[in-house]
C-alpha cells in the first residue's frame, strides 16, 4: 500500500490510475518494491540475501545434525547483494518464488529476512533469555513482525528500552523501538493490556498500521498524512479516546 499510495525512489513507475484498485502489474510492482525495501532495511541499507528456492538439494540430511529434509530449505540458493536497486531487480525477476501457489512466499521471505539480519543479530534484538520466530500453533511471534516492520527483531513494541532491577548486576534490559517506523502497529492485545505499544508505531511516518486482531493480521491505512503527526499535538485524551475507538471496533468487528 505505501508504494502504491506514496510511490517509492526505487523503482519509479506510472502512478496507479486508482491506487486501492491496482492492475495486476501494478500490484506486482508493489510487492516487488515492498519486498526490496524489507530486506533492505533489515541489512541496514548496506546488504541483503535473497533466498530463492531451486530444483536441486544443497545438501542431505545426512552429516548435518538433526536436520530432516523439508524439501525446501536444502533447495534454496541464496544472492547476496549490495546494492538496492540491484536487489530490486532481482526480486522482479523472481517474483513467482513468492506469489506462486506451488511455492512458499512467506517462507521464501522470511528466510531471505532472517539471513539477511544474521542469526547473532537477530538473538541480539532480542530479550535475554532468548525468544522465538514461531510460537504455539505456528503463529508469527512479535519478533517477526518487528523485523519485517522496523529491520530488527525486538521482543516488545513499546518505545526504547526498559531496565528491571536496582542494581547493574540485577538489571535485566527490556528491548523496544528505537525510531519512528515507516509503517506503524497496532494490537488488540494492548486493548487487553497485554501489552504497550509506544508511539514509534502508534504515529509512523505514512498512516498505515498492520493491525493484530488476536490470531490474524490486516491492515489500516489513510491517505491522509495528516492523521500521523506527533501525538504530542493533541491533548492525551483525544489520542487515547482515538485508540480506545479503533480497538473497540477491532474487537467487535
Amino acid at each position: 500500500m505505501k508504494s502504491l499510495i506514496f510511490g517509492t525512489s526505487i523503482a519509479p513507475t506510472t502512478s496507479p490510475v486508482s491506487p486501492l484498485r491496482p492492475s495486476q502489474r501494478e500490484w506486482l510492482w508493489a510487492l516487488a518494491v515492498s519486498i526490496t525495501e524489507i530486506l533492505w532495511k533489515a541489512g541496514q541499507g548496506e546488504k541483503a540475501i535473497l533466498a530463492m528456492p531451486g530444483s536441486f538439494a544443497h545438501f542431505t540430511e545426512h552429516g548435518v545434525g538433526r536436520y530432516s529434509q523439508d524439501g525446501m530449505t536444502e533447495n534454496l540458493t541464496l544472492h547476496e547483494f549490495v546494492e538496492q536497486r540491484v536487489l530490486y531487480e532481482a526480486v522482479t525477476r523472481h517474483i513467482n518464488a513468492f506469489t506462486s501457489e506451488a511455492s512458499s512466499g512467506c517462507v521464501v521471505l522470511l528466510y531471505s529476512l532472517v539471513l539477511t539480519r544474521g542469526v547473532e543479530n537477530i538473538q541480539g534484538d532480542m530479550d535475554p533469555g532468548g525468544g522465538h520466530l514461531i510460537n504455539s500453533h505456528g503463529y508469527s511471534s512479535q519478533e517477526i513482525v518487528n523485523l519485517l516492520l522496523t529491520g530488527r527483531a525486538f521482543t516488545n513494541t513499546f518505545n526504547g528500552e526498559h531496565r528491571l532491577g536496582n542494581t547493574p548486576e540485577q538489571t535485566m534490559v527490556l528491548r523496544g523501538i528505537t525510531q519512528k517506523g515507516e509503517i506503524g502497529l497496532l494490537s488488540l492485545f494492548e486493548h487487553y493490556d497485554c501489552y504497550k505499544v509506544g508511539t514509534h508505531l502508534k504515529t509512523p511516518q505514512y498512516p498505515l498500521w498492520v493491525v493484530c486482531c488476536e490470531s490474524h493480521y490486516s491492515c489500516l491505512f489513510s491517505r491522509d498524512t495528516s492523521v500521523t503527526a506527533d501525538t504530542r499535538r493533541y491533548p492525551p485524551s483525544t489520542s487515547t479516546t482515538t485508540t480506545d475507538w479503533l480497538y473497540r471496533r477491532m474487537r467487535y468487528a
